[in-house]
């Protein structure tokens, strides 16, 4: 009986390879289906690392290119925190680059001197960010005043860029050593760590001021 189910197998051998990796095929689509279901659900559990509630996004656009262009719009931004500040239901304002829900990032890359090329999503923002966004700092601290006339331009990493960065080194005080940036580029070169996010605020993962 066996031998006569095999020779059968064996005749129709081509049906049965076809067969075989048709399931095999199923078994991989459900598979990859799967996979991408755990990693949307894991996401969705884990913390933003930001609150979002009772937060309101203006978006202000302004003429960019010239010295008198930026001078003029550092007026009005400072006009407009300064009349939003004033208004008694208004708890605290601030500026950033980008923001969460956007519709729009901004990503670059660090080009080390050790000769490495760290990637990473960022944003500029002002004093009063961590506030407003409710950021939580795992390290060190936000922005401040003091930082206005500091030699280098502070920055505020997650836990992930700062392991990137520098390992197991303590990250708090440490200066990037960036070894070139492109004309173009918006990001400071001399930048220092001064705080460190955790891991859930990876909607910034480097923030300069």
């Amino acid at each position: 009986m066996t031998a006569h189910v095999l020779r059968l197998i064996w005749n129709r051998r081509r049906q049965s390879l076809l067969l075989t990796l048709e399931i095999l095929l199923s078994f991989l689509v459900l598979f990859a289906v799967v996979v991408v279901a755990a990693q949307y659900a894991s996401r969705w559990r884990a913390p933003l690392g930001f609150e979002y509630e009772h937060v309101w996004s203006v978006e202000v656009r302004r003429p960019t290119g010239t010295p008198a262009a930026d001078a003029r719009a550092a007026v009005v931004y400072r006009n407009i925190f300064t009349a939003l500040d004033a208004l008694a239901p208004v708890e605290s304002a601030a500026g950033a680059f980008t923001l969460p829900y956007s519709g729009s990032s901004a990503r670059s890359t660090f080009p080390l001197a050790d000769g490495r090329g760290v990637g990473h999503q960022y944003s500029m923002g002002t004093d009063d960010l961590e506030d407003v966004l409710g950021l939580r700092l795992a390290q060190g601290r936000w922005f401040s005043a003091e930082d206005d006339a500091a030699r280098f331009a502070p920055i505020v990493v997650n836990r992930r860029l700062a392991l990137e960065l520098f390992g197991d080194r303590d990250p708090l005080d440490q200066r990037i050593a960036i070894a070139a940036l492109p004309e173009a580029s918006h990001l400071p070169a001399n930048l220092q760590v001064v705080g460190v996010l955790d891991d859930a605020a990876d909607v910034v993962p480097a923030c300069f001021q």
